[in-house]
């Protein structure tokens, strides 16, 4: 059987030139003298973060040992869903503000700080940002002393720069280009360099290191261009799986005048909460603390985005398909609900009865899958990303998997951050929810529902409601309607609504992510005359239209 290591968890230092920067026209500022996210005003940098488990809005307050004290509950709840950014000040109060956007909606407020932990009346900073992939602030990019805003969109390749007005809104975007379809996360980052202007940071997949974390800084003179390098490390220091990143802005200087930018980063694996310097001197982590720990449990203020079905690393959902002969296919997406020109990624050399997206089960930042042998053990496909390897079997997860009539997979239902796994049990009925470690395994099994044999083509679709929690459609059998059940934040389904009937003319559902990038979960179905539909999510746990995006999907198995 074939088999490979797991991706190391180091990040190596050697540059590599993986995204081509834009050309800015003009200089940002230097970094302010006051902690850039310091929301109570004891001088001392913050952290805000979102609950899983309730969906609540916390302040973390800091303490001048580097670790944090207690939470203060900011909002207790519906914050679940919204995606958030600590973002400097953006109201010219000389205060740090929040940016938040409504996925529901697309619309992005600004959240004005008061300078003593809590949150004055939001405003209106912008609409339409649905489309929008990943997103920071707290850098001033256009010299004018108002903060702006950087951000991608789902395989667009460029960067936005909203330049900031000072009063919690931004003017229209000026692009550059660049492949920045690759930055799954995006984080202002301060003057890094100390050259007098802002920086930022992003994480990509590298086929040649692994995965990596790069900083963006201003180099040149007659032609200012920004240049990337890499993160990597300094004295051996083994940096942490980081599922989560985030710029502090507080500024320390050893006793040789390197000034050293701190970040706190969440080890996805082990929930720890680290704070990490970076020396102005050279592209080095030079230290790495630990902080905290729980915090799979939370979410931290900054941008990153779903690949859970972005199988390339290339900004866009994917398909992922085994034909009758065995070969698995690789079906890039166009961003536009289209469905681009298929690559053969090889056979498994196993005889399997199952293939299931799985996200980023093995802890190597990339989608994975999960694969049941006909002997009933199961096993992760690990993801390829941009490297173009063939599919493999790696680690075992265990046996006795066929006494499961469906098994998906892809979404964290039970709000600690980890992809897991639900299955149903043919026997019995039941739904049981396998929690996972992050690192091709899983926890004690849970019991989250009953009367389960009374539907078919169980899909672990995502958040289609935008409420934070993982959701499952599935086909009654009394009906043949489709029903949406809702994830509950702390775990386990609501009950079914129904969402569509006359679905006996389906014999596949699956997940696919926001296949058409506009800023919410869609699915895909196949019919039984071999049509495959695209069902576009609205976010509200329904959909607004279907439409064929392909014909002759009949002999294939979806994942």
């Amino acid at each position: 059987m074939q088999t490979r290591s797991r991706t190391s968890r180091r990040l190596a230092a050697a540059a590599s030139g993986l995204i081509a920067a834009g050309v800015f026209a003009a200089p940002a500022s230097a970094q302010d003298e006051a902690p850039r996210n310091d929301y109570t005003g004891d001088g001392i940098p913050d952290l805000v973060a979102v609950g899983n488990l309730d969906g609540s809005l916390q302040l973390h307050p800091g303490n001048a040992d580097g670790t944090y004290g207690a939470p203060t509950v900011l909002f207790a709840s519906g914050w679940g869903g919204t995606d958030v950014v600590m973002a400097g000040d953006l109201t010219s109060d000389g205060l740090p503000d929040l940016l938040a956007r409504d996925p529901r909606t697309g619309d992005l407020y600004t959240y004005p700080g008061d300078g003593a932990g809590g949150l004055g009346a939001r405003v209106l900073s912008g609409t339409g940002w649905g489309p929008v992939d990943v997103f920071a602030s707290n850098l001033d990019y256009t010299g004018d002393g108002a903060n702006d805003i950087l951000a991608t969109r789902g395989n667009d390749s460029r960067l936005f720069i909203y330049s900031g007005n000072g009063d919690g809104t931004f003017d229209a975007p000026v692009t550059e280009a660049g492949d920045y379809n690759r930055a799954d996360l995006i984080v202002g980052a301060g003057d890094l360099d100390q050259d007098g202007h802002d920086d930022f940071v992003v994480r990509v997949d590298d086929q040649e290191v692994g995965f990596q974390v790069y900083r963006f800084h201003f180099s040149g003179k007659d032609e200012p261009v920004w240049s990337n390098t890499p993160l990597g490390l300094d004295d051996g220091i083994e940096y942490p799986y980081v599922s989560q990143l985030t710029f502090l802005g507080d500024l320390t200087e050893d006793i040789e005048g390197d000034v050293q930018t701190e970040f706190v980063a969440v080890d996805g694996q082990t929930g720890e909460l680290f704070r990490i310097s970076i020396s102005q001197y050279g592209p080095y982590f030079t230290d790495h603390t630990l902080v905290g720990t729980g915090w799979n449990g939370r979410r931290l203020a900054e941008s990153d985005t779903d690949r859970v079905h972005d199988y390339d690393m290339d900004g866009t959902s994917d398909l992922y398909a085994r034909a009758s002969t065995g070969v698995v296919y690789h079906y890039p997406g166009t961003a536009a609900g289209a469905i681009g020109s298929r690559v053969a990624r090889g056979s498994f050399d196993v005889a399997v009865d199952l293939v299931e997206t799985a996200g980023d089960f093995d802890g190597n930042h990339l989608p994975d899958h999960l694969v049941r042998t006909t002997g009933g053990d199961l096993y992760v496909a690990p993801g390829w990303g941009t490297s173009g390897a063939t599919v493999m079997l790696t680690t075992r997860i265990g046996g006795g998997w066929n006494a499961m009539s469906a098994i998906v997979s892809g979404a964290d239902y039970n709000g600690d951050g980890l992809n897991d796994i639900l299955a149903r049990e043919s026997s019995t009925g039941y739904l049981w929810l396998y929690p996972g470690t992050g690192e091709g395994t899983h926890g004690a099994r849970t019991r989250i529902g009953t009367g389960w044999n009374s539907v078919s083509l169980i899909t672990a679709v995502g958040d289609l409601d935008h409420d934070g929690a993982a959701d499952v459609l599935a086909r009654k059998a009394s009906d043949n309607c489709l029903y949406f059940y809702g994830g509950n934040l702390a775990g386990g389904l609501k009950n079914g609504v129904q969402i569509g009937c006359g679905w006996n003319v389906m014999n596949t559902i699956a997940s696919v992510g926001d296949f058409n990038a506009d800023g919410h979960t869609d699915w895909i179905a196949r019919h039984t005359n071999g049509n495959l539909y695209l069902y576009k999510g609205n976010g509200a746990g329904s959909y607004t239209a279907s439409t064929v995006i392909g014909t002759g999907w009949s002999g294939f198995e979806i994942a």
